[in-house]
């Protein structure tokens, strides 16, 4: 308390972006360790809304935080509002997420459900929820930088997670978190879905370690501490939970992400052509393996040989073929606009059922989620809103195949960034998942706007 007080007497205007800079990597470091631990008092049935009011009290906290401290220096006499104004230079990426979050908000104006697509509906993704992710990316690429203090608890955090998963492998329930006398191996059996960690939802989970594992192996290339090599600890531990999870998306998101990412790593022209080039066959031979062999090798490889010969079947993808169809078929009713955020559930008949043994009843599941995040913003944002949001992806991964090579920072949170976004096409976009992944483009951003001046796209 008397540093803080021997602080308040001595700072000056010029201390205020250092201040904000540190409360705004403080707010990451409790996003990355403790949100994400987090998980309420009432095991997986209540997760989702003890992990969504984390998610708002942090936010909120911060925000205030941040709205609260210029006004307090100019009340006070130590700074004019008008000095910040240098301090925040937006960049063409940023232009666009702002005109996605007006367009995410003209949608929701329009929409025939304006409640529920500005406050969110089942999935808590309303308008509002847009506007936090927003907030934290424009946040973190104007004040944050991706420090080690920040990756450290992250690594922690998702190898604790990952631990506790592996546990729940094991047949065990640590934190008493499935219902009592259930575990893992209880899915879709005596309870609906699958749950795993501190995460609960497998795809939400996959989604999480798309982040984490690119961010943990490019570390352990990029950096030069002798201490980074602790990090191989959680990466092992978090490969081992995808790998075992099974989980198409996160599958998907890292495989694509490493295939991609590697090349630009690379700092030789040479180098990088050949390491393309050899992205460029092995892909070729895998497509024309599941091709030709894809129905002998079982699972999704026999999935997606059936779709490359022109093959489709609604169960294909856990049944994701059947929600995309479904899906699709809303969209020209409002294209422009969509029907609002997280009103997909509100407009479609689309439903699972499924034979409960135990209690022999039938269970309807209705569907809420296109499982394409691309998708879903479509249907529910709009096209405008989803074309912004790709230009946005667009510009940032410009910028990042050209600095990836010699700016570690950008080099991880770029490989993280878009292995989500390969994920993306089969996943769930949720305030339990989506946070790491909009903390992680504004530090992106941020990164390779100060590689180029501050100003580039």
């Amino acid at each position: 308390m008397m540093y803080l007080v021997k602080f308040m007497k001595k700072r000056t205007a010029n201390q205020m972006p250092a201040v904000v800079s540190k409360i705004t990597e403080w707010f990451l470091i409790l996003l990355a360790s403790v949100y994400l631990l987090y998980t309420g008092f009432g095991g997986y049935v209540e997760l989702t809304q003890h992990k969504l009011a984390m998610f708002l009290l942090l936010s909120v906290v911060f925000f205030a935080a941040l709205v609260l401290l210029p006004l307090e220096y100019a009340l006070t006499g130590e700074a004019r509002l008008s000095t910040l104004r240098p301090v925040i230079s937006f960049c063409a990426a940023e232009y666009c997420l702002l005109v996605f979050l007006l367009f995410t908000f003209l949608s929701a104006a329009l929409s025939p459900t304006p409640r529920a697509a500005f406050f969110g509906n089942l999935r808590n993704e309303g308008a509002m929820t847009f506007l936090l992710y927003v907030g934290i990316c424009l946040s973190a690429s104007q004040f944050a930088a991706a420090s080690k203090r920040l990756l450290a608890a992250f690594a922690i955090a998702v190898g604790l997670c990952c631990v506790l998963s592996l546990l729940q492998f094991l047949g065990g329930n640590p934190l008493s978190l499935y219902p009592s006398g259930m575990n893992y191996y209880d899915a879709n059996k005596r309870y609906a879905g699958e749950f795993l960690g501190t995460i609960g939802n497998v795809d939400l989970f996959s989604a999480v370690l798309c982040i984490a594992i690119p961010t943990l192996w490019i570390s352990l290339w990029k950096l030069r501490s002798p201490r980074r090599w602790w990090l191989a600890l959680p990466l092992a531990l978090a490969l081992a939970v995808l790998i075992k999870m099974h989980v198409l998306g996160g599958l998907v998101g890292v495989t694509v992400g490493t295939l991609f990412t590697v090349p630009n790593l690379l700092g030789q022209k040479r180098a990088r052509i050949a390491a393309w080039t050899a992205v460029i066959v092995l892909s070729a031979a895998a497509l024309a393996l599941i091709y030709a062999y894809g129905a002998f090798l079982g699972g999704l490889f026999s999935e997606a040989s059936a779709v490359m010969h022109g093959k489709w079947n609604d169960a294909f993808g856990s049944g994701r073929i059947y929600i995309w169809r479904k899906t699709w078929e809303l969209v020209p009713e409002r294209l422009f606009f969509g029907g609002g955020p997280d009103t997909l559930g509100l407009r479609t008949d689309a439903l699972f059922e499924r034979i409960d043994e135990a209690q022999q009843i039938q269970i309807r599941s209705f569907v809420d989620t296109a499982h394409n995040e691309y998708l879903n913003l479509l249907v529910n944002n709009g096209l405008l809103a989803l074309l912004a949001y790709l230009a946005a992806l667009g510009l940032v991964f410009v910028k990042w195949v050209r600095h990836a090579a010699q700016n570690p920072a950008a080099a991880i949170c770029g490989g993280a960034v878009f292995a989500y976004a390969a994920q993306a096409f089969f996943g769930i976009s949720s305030p339990i998942s989506a946070p790491f992944f909009w903390a992680a483009l504004g530090l992106l951003i941020g990164n390779c706007k100060e590689k180029t001046g501050g100003n580039g796209t």
